[in-house]
């Protein structure tokens, strides 16, 4: 007689091992705790230091600015402008004198010139003044030089600053500084403008007449 073997049906975890692939609850849990998870004393530590390091690279940055500023303003406009001043003054002062010149006799011409080189050697004051000239040329080439190099100085600390931060990984606002510095640079020369318009060129200082009663005074106390 041949037995009839029953077959036993296969439960779900058995016939179906895809189950079996999916990660357990209690894994997930412990996979879930060991992520690290930032602190929030690094995360406030990290802000501070970026506003700081924003900060300062702000600051730079507009020291750059206010030096090139100045660097053009004094070289190439106060300068021009002093010059021009005293040669203006000299030109109000000898004009009178130059004027009552043209209305003399040749004669009073040669007897004036004759008097004024008793006093005054045209050729030692040729010379004196080129000397002044060649000095002040001098002097003033290494105040230029000088300004250039303070120039490139805070450009320089303003570039190694920002390159510190291939280190320190900060993130900079350079939209936002670039755009505030502008604006800080032209509210700064406009006020420049209507200050040196409004006052410096509105300060009166002493004029030709009272130059030439200094002089007067001085030589009639000297002589």
């Amino acid at each position: 007689m041949i037995k009839q073997t029953q077959t036993r049906q296969k439960s779900f975890s058995e016939g179906y091992t895809v189950i079996n692939q999916f990660p357990k609850y209690d894994e997930l849990l412990i996979n879930e705790i060991e992520e690290p998870v930032p602190k929030l004393e690094d995360i406030n530590r990290n802000n501070i230091y970026n506003h700081i390091y924003d900060k300062i690279i702000g600051f730079l940055f507009h020291l750059v600015l206010i030096s090139v500023f100045e660097l053009l303003f004094f070289n190439y406009y106060i300068i021009q402008y002093e010059n021009n001043a005293l040669i203006s003054l000299s030109d109000s002062l000898i004009g009178p004198i130059t004027n009552t010149c043209q209305t003399l006799s040749p004669f009073s011409k040669t007897l004036i010139d004759d008097v004024i080189n008793i006093f005054i050697n045209e050729t030692t004051v040729n010379d004196n003044a080129e000397n002044d000239f060649n000095n002040r040329q001098i002097v003033n080439q290494k105040i230029y030089q000088k300004s250039i190099i303070y120039c490139l100085g805070v450009i320089s600390l303003f570039l190694f600053t920002l390159s510190l931060n291939i280190v320190f990984r900060q993130k900079i606002n350079f939209v936002t500084i670039i755009l505030d510095n502008l604006v800080m640079i032209m509210i700064l020369g406009i006020y420049e403008y209507i200050f040196f318009k409004n006052i410096v060129f509105g300060y009166l200082i002493m004029g030709p007449n009272e130059l030439l009663k200094n002089i007067m005074d001085t030589l009639l106390y000297k002589c």
